[in-house]
């Protein structure tokens, strides 16, 4: 479903958003957006989705063709083929403005990456160091193929890996279900997020010493 200018004009409102702002978290032009609000142009269905969905990531549900409200759920979930996709642009649109960091549990890059996919995945890191976001992402024990600069990793032992991942950005985590099609469940709390950051945070300062006691015990 796409949405109106008269939506848009309020979701803005709502979340007291600049239409630079706007801007910013969807990569289309203030002047674009400008002129879609004003009406002066007819804006394509699939930029019309880019920025219905930077608004419902950023908590505004839609109702019928006029309405819109700030969601009341802390818990909410996307689904498909690309909803990898629209979980990187929400890690993007929730830092963008304050920068900060990224943090993944479970991650394994793909081996077998077209060259499409890379450009895009080299468009995203670079969008994320252009805005002052890091990421600390831990990968299988023996995993080495790291599109991220290498000092972002760190390895754990094949015994305490779980291949089904989480993020952690800002006050959301997002845990990752490679159903089919892909189902992330993202949930927006200060108190989960610190949660799980604690958590990461020592399987990251004792990661090097799992694996020595896994060499030694080997």
């Amino acid at each position: 479903m796409t949405i109106t200018t008269a939506q848009m004009r309020g979701a803005r409102g709502l979340l007291n958003w600049s239409q630079s702002e706007l801007s910013k978290r969807t990569g289309i032009s203030t002047t674009s957006i400008g002129n879609i609000e004003a009406g002066n142009t007819q804006a394509r269905e699939n930029t019309l989705k880019v920025i219905r969905q930077a608004f419902e990531n950023a908590g505004i549900e839609f109702i019928g063709t006029e309405g819109m409200r700030k969601k009341n759920e802390n818990i909410y979930s996307i689904e498909g083929h690309d909803a990898l996709d629209r979980l990187l642009d929400d890690i993007y649109g929730t830092l963008a403005r304050s920068g900060g960091e990224v943090l993944g549990f479970g991650v394994e890059e793909k081996t077998d990456v077209s060259p499409e996919e890379f450009q895009k995945i080299n468009n995203y890191l670079n969008k994320l160091k252009a805005a002052n976001i890091t990421e600390r992402l831990i990968i299988r024990e023996g995993d080495n193929n790291m599109v991220a600069p290498q000092e972002f990793y760190k390895h754990l032992p094949k015994e305490y890996f779980a291949p089904h991942p989480f993020y952690i950005y800002g006050d959301k985590i997002a845990l990752i279900n490679w159903s089919t099609p892909t189902k992330i469940f993202i949930i927006n709390s200060p108190l989960f997020a610190e949660t799980f950051t604690r958590a990461f945070n020592f399987i990251w300062d004792n990661a090097d010493s799992f694996n020595v006691s896994v060499q030694r015990s080997a």
